[in-house]
């Protein structure tokens, strides 16, 4: 049962519908190469940057600067 949860999207939808789902493979595969690190990036940044530069970049955000 572990093996079928493990089973990625894309090899389900390449299997499934062929053209559809190579197609699909690599325009997610490229993003995921560069969507995944920014987004992990923005939820980990406030928490490994001191906490007054934090605070300075959410008020000069807030100020529209």
């Amino acid at each position: 049962m572990l093996e079928v949860l493990e089973l990625p999207l894309e090899a389900v939808l390449a299997a499934i519908l062929p053209l559809v789902g190579i197609t699909g493979d690599i325009a997610l595969g490229g993003a995921e190469a560069v969507f995944g690190p920014v987004l992990i990036a923005t939820i980990l940044l406030p928490y490994m940057v001191a906490p007054p530069l934090v605070q300075q970049i959410r008020a000069e955000v807030a100020q529209g600067v």
